[in-house]
């Protein structure tokens, strides 16, 4: 589907410099922003409606009790799961994972890429990575993998983000490993309704950048939403 933007001069002055000094288009990189910030736009936009209804009463919340019992699901054995990369939206690659579990417990982990590309300052900062410290403390595809299963064997870890889940599977397959966890989507465990009122939630929350702190965030919510 093809779109007309009227772009701000400043907007269409930095996507003229980064064309020419890369050589790549300037629509690759509209697409590129596009692509990048619409899972936020969605969360947000798709929340603030979520939200409105439930205040309107053409929505309801459901307990607690409910969502053990239709869905099996028990906190005492909740984790969640967030994963760090960088590179392009068509190519990026893992630099870091952060799992949060029971009695406030986190397990973080560098992860060494697959293909080394030049990690951006900022992003690097936000992360709270730098360069030397994947090369010096990273761990391989292949053995995170295999801790991975032995820690966590057995287990469901929950994330908010698809992208996340397809990273994730990316990671065992890329070591040719397979997992002996569950890797899901909150909404494939407690439903449509419940995951939506999740996001509702989040969008309060202040965003951080680093994984273990995301995962935290996001199992607080769960553990909040039906308390």
């Amino acid at each position: 589907m093809a779109i007309s933007l009227r772009l701000p001069a400043e907007i269409e002055a930095r996507l003229d410099r980064l064309a020419e000094l890369t050589g790549r288009s300037k629509t690759y990189y509209a697409i590129e922003a596009i692509s990048r910030h619409l899972d936020d736009l969605e969360d947000l936009y798709v929340a603030e409606h979520r939200m409105n209804e439930i205040r309107a009463g053409r929505s309801e919340t459901i307990g607690l009790d409910e969502v053990i019992s239709k869905y099996e699901f028990q906190f005492p054995a909740l984790f969640t799961f967030a994963i760090n990369t960088i590179g392009t939206w068509s190519e990026r690659y893992p630099v870091s994972i952060g799992i949060a579990g029971p009695s406030n417990q986190l397990w973080h982990r560098l992860i060494t890429p697959e293909a080394w590309r030049a990690l951006d300052c900022e992003a690097g900062r936000l992360m709270g990575i730098t360069q030397e410290g994947l090369s010096d403390h990273g761990t391989s595809a292949a053995l995170l993998c295999r801790e991975l299963n032995q820690v966590f064997e057995g287990q469901k870890l929950l994330t908010n983000n698809y992208a996340q889940v397809a990273m994730m599977h990316h990671i065992f397959k890329s070591s040719g490993q397979n997992m002996t966890f569950r890797a899901l989507h909150v909404e494939s465990v407690m439903g449509q309704e419940i995951s939506q009122e999740l996001v509702n939630s989040l969008v309060l929350v202040d965003k951080t950048y680093k994984a273990d702190e995301n995962a935290k965030i996001l199992r607080d919510a769960i553990v909040l939403q039906f308390s």
